[in-house]
């Protein structure tokens, strides 16, 4: 186990506490609550994969939950096979059903990302791996940066990784600006609705002000150590990734590359 690692982490594979996947009505209410059609960067995600079509690829899905991703994946590529990836059994038997159309497509695997004997039951090399809003779930920088590299070593030469995930605000200036864009934005809307400009101050507590999300083992004292962009970034270049792109962010979530 990792240095700090709670132990129930090794039970729940959600250090933060914040998600039970290894309950079926959990998962499940977890699912009825996105809105797919919304998410409008998982297709943005899956088109910059820089392939024809008609390839025949080979992707891995890390953390691909009940199949949102890989099922636009087979859309656009229909030729290519995926390994769907998880830690929730839940989640891959709602994969299963979502993609059972494609079961000459796709295979699964279930692996905890907080270990990195994940990989072992992800067999051969990809000419892409793809990742939405799941490896933050490891919440601890420095296991993220062991994924970095672990993905990396699963690419064939020329391979690509893709990851949509959360991030943090490099420091508290950067964090308060984004407050003050949501509050601001949030007021624009009252105004339009109610014709009234309101002060900042009455709006906090009804303004949807995203949370940064939690992290463990981060020394404050050391910013290369928060999760933000541009420490995702470098990280990626550390994990002998060469060309490394942000296409997407809006704040609070980003769409990374390597090509």
């Amino acid at each position: 186990p990792m240095v700090g690692q709670p132990a129930e982490a090794k039970k729940t594979g959600d250090p933060a506490g914040m998600h039970d996947w290894h309950s079926s009505p959990y998962a499940r209410g977890w699912i009825n609550a996105q809105h797919d059609e919304s998410r409008s960067y998982l297709r943005q995600m899956v088109h910059l994969l820089p392939f024809d079509p008609d390839d025949e690829i080979r992707v891995l899905d890390i953390g691909a939950g009940y199949g949102a991703t890989t099922k636009l994946l087979l859309d656009a590529f229909p030729h290519s096979s995926v390994v769907v990836h998880d830690y929730s059994e839940p989640m891959l038997q709602e994969a299963r059903l979502r993609l059972a159309g494609a079961s000459d497509h796709v295979s699964y695997s279930r692996g905890d990302l907080l270990s990195e004997a994940w990989t072992e039951d992800v067999r051969g090399r990809f000419d892409a791996v793809i990742s939405a809003i799941a490896i933050h779930n490891v919440r601890y920088p420095q296991r993220i940066r062991a994924i970095y590299r672990e993905v990396f070593d699963l690419l064939e030469d020329g391979g690509c990784f893709y990851n949509v995930d959360y991030v943090t605000p490099p420091g508290d200036l950067v964090a308060r600006a984004r407050r003050h864009a949501w509050l601001m934005d949030y007021r624009l809307r009252v105004r339009q609705e109610t014709g009234r400009w309101e002060p900042l101050d009455g709006l906090v507590e009804r303004a949807d002000v995203p949370p940064v999300f939690k992290v463990f083992d981060t020394n404050d004292d050391d910013p290369t150590m928060a999760p933000s962009l541009a420490n995702n970034l470098a990280w990626l270049q550390e994990a002998g990734f060469t060309q490394v792109e942000c296409f997407w962010h809006d704040g609070l979530r980003a769409l990374m590359e390597r090509g």
